[in-house]
């Protein structure tokens, strides 16, 4: 039984030994920095994505809220009071 276990170990050791994790890291020169041409240049070749999604989250935000207004019960009576001051 002391042979299955300590072979069942050896396996598990084996695999940690010959794992292994490689980097590879691209860099175009010494500086680091963030061309915005380039982002906006992205932005604007993808600016259809960006477009349909503030739409969606657009349509989400209003249907949400009006959603769990229904859930909430539409027979509910609410109160709201309003002070008006002038001068």
């Amino acid at each position: 039984m002391s042979d299955i276990s300590q072979e069942d170990k050896e396996k598990s050791l084996s695999i940690e030994k010959d794992s292994q994790i490689n980097v590879v890291v691209n860099r175009q020169g010494e500086d680091d920095v963030i061309d915005l041409m380039r982002v906006f240049h992205n932005m604007k070749v993808k600016g259809r994505i960006y477009v349909w999604v503030m739409i969606l989250l657009l349509v989400i935000g209003v249907c949400v809220p009006l959603l769990l207004y229904q859930l909430s019960g539409p027979g509910k009576e609410y109160r709201v009071s309003s002070a008006v001051t002038l001068d």
